[in-house]
């Protein structure tokens, strides 16, 4: 009977020890579940702006840029990894990375399978080498938001069909992605149709679709409005003048239009003298109002050939007409230049570029025989090639000196705004003030004007668009657009290539 009430106690006692403590299985899970708490507890977060210098080598300004616009943290660091050895294995260079990075950075979140991958994969069935693919991309990274089969290449074949060949459909591509966002089939291609049939050379259409690519995804309803209202205006389809005109009209809204057309009869021109303007060279109305007025304020009383040029004598009483000064215009090639000379007891010639009313003035000097030395501006650099190819990085030297262009979205300057002067980076010269420089969204600096007599104006040979440079070394800025309709005082817009131009803050002492 003891021996009973023994063995019932002590099995009591086990169950009650088995009620007060956890199961060895629930114990086992809990351990696991603090041990995998501590853990994750202990690994710390990755920030973008972490990654962005430890990885890509971003500098800590860049960085902070990059990281502002997007989540704090990367939530899948080997997620951002796999796609940066993929772009690295598909020729991507660390120059293209970074400026796909700094402009879409949630690509580091995307998915390589179905995001990228079938991208790349689109544009290398298609022909493209793997350096065109990466420029394209880093050009305009947002194209890889399309779907590859019902976006990419469709655009792609249809592009290949107009323009004939896979280096021109990649030349267009890497300046605007445009093309393979809209829907070609009812705006780019039907506008080449249209403007062929209006007897324009096929070489003037694809000169323009590369200076101007936007213009040809215009509603087709909308180049014949504009090809109507040129007709109109007694244009020759026949004229190399023709399509500018047309593009002229089309960059402007008709307010703008009107605008500039009441500013000339205020300035007491005829209709005649403005469609006269139009017809030669139709730049001339999309000159700035500010500078249409400026150069107004210059009067012509004769005219006499001088070096090969024609000079006039101006003096502050007779007044110009607009068939004059035109007609002294289109005198002399448009590589030539038309000079000005002003009375003064030291005679000095000025010069006006052929870009409409609006070029800069800059001093020539007379040599002992009375003909015109070509000068620059006073304080002006000249230096030879092998001097500025040593003085300059070899991606300054492709833009100042050979007129080369950086792709959209990836300079300095782009969206910088601080306070200071922005200088000639060959030679120094004060180009731009900062609080002349706006927001244009085009991809590269804009500003509205330059310093008075630091830029110069040139058309480019096509006559499409304008160039401007340094007037003290030569140097290539870009090209100056006007009546595009931006609010500022001179409807212009100065698009610079970043590379072109050195900032110095407002506070510096250089």
């Amino acid at each position: 009977m003891t021996l009973w009430i023994f063995r019932t106690l002590v099995l009591l006692s086990r169950n009650t020890s088995q009620l007060l403590h956890k199961p060895p299985a629930l114990h086992s899970v809990s351990l696991l579940f603090f041990s995998a708490f501590r853990s994750t507890e202990s690994k710390p977060k990755t920030t973008i702006f972490d990654y962005l210098v430890n990885q890509l080598q971003f500098s800590p300004e860049s960085a902070s840029v990059v990281s502002s616009s997007t989540t704090k943290y990367l939530i899948e660091p080997q997620n951002a990894d796999s796609v940066l050895n993929f772009l690295i294995k598909n020729g991507f260079s660390k120059a293209h990375i970074e400026n796909v990075v700094r402009r879409v950075p949630r690509i580091l979140s995307a998915s390589l399978e179905n995001k990228i991958k079938p991208k790349i994969k689109i544009f290398r069935d298609l022909g493209f080498n793997s350096i065109d693919v990466a420029d394209i991309v880093s050009a305009d990274p947002w194209i890889l938001d399309y779907s590859a089969d019902n976006k990419l290449g469709p655009s792609i074949l249809a592009l290949k069909n107009v323009l004939g060949s896979d280096a021109d459909v990649s030349t267009l591509l890497k300046i605007s992605g445009w093309f393979l966002k809209k829907d070609l089939e009812r705006t780019s291609i039907p506008n080449i149709k249209y403007l062929k049939s209006c007897v324009i050379s096929s070489s003037q259409i694809f000169g323009c679709v590369f200076n101007f690519p936007r213009f040809f995804l215009e509603k087709p309803e909308n180049i014949k409005e504009f090809v109507r209202r040129v007709d109109e205006m007694g244009v020759d389809r026949k004229s190399k003048t023709f399509l500018p005109a047309i593009r002229v009209l089309g960059s402007m809204t008709k307010e703008n239009w009107e605008r500039k057309l009441k500013l000339f009869r205020e300035l007491g021109f005829s209709e005649d003298n403005i469609l006269f303007a139009f017809r030669r060279v139709a730049q001339v109305l999309a000159v700035s109002e500010r500078k249409i007025k400026e150069m107004m304020g210059f009067n012509i009383l004769k005219s006499s050939p001088v070096s090969a040029t024609k000079a006039v004598l101006i003096t502050p009483t007779a007044k110009p007409t607009f068939s004059k000064v035109l007609s002294l215009l289109h005198s002399v090639p448009n590589s030539c230049k038309t000079h000005f000379r002003f009375p003064s007891s030291k005679p000095a010639v000025y010069s006006i570029s052929l870009a409409g009313f609006g070029g800069s003035f800059y001093r020539r000097k007379r040599n002992f025989r009375g003909g015109l030395i070509a000068m620059a501006a006073p304080g002006s650099v000249q230096k030879s090639e092998e001097e500025w190819r040593a003085i300059l990085s070899p991606d300054q030297f492709r833009i100042l000196r050979q007129k080369g262009t950086e792709y959209p979205g990836t300079g300095l300057y782009d969206k910088f705004f601080d306070e200071g002067v922005y200088n000639c980076a060959g030679c120094g010269t004060p180009l731009y003030k900062s609080v002349t420089k706006f927001n244009s969204g085009c991809g590269w600096p804009a500003f509205y004007e330059g310093f008075p007599g630091a830029i110069a104006c040139n058309p480019d040979p096509d006559g499409m668009r304008t160039e401007i440079t340094c007037a003290a070394c030569g140097g290539h800025l870009g090209h100056v657009f006007k009546g595009e309709g931006f609010p500022t005082p001179t409807d212009e817009r100065h698009c610079v290539n970043s590379i072109s131009l050195k900032f110095v803050p407002a506070n510096s002492s250089l």
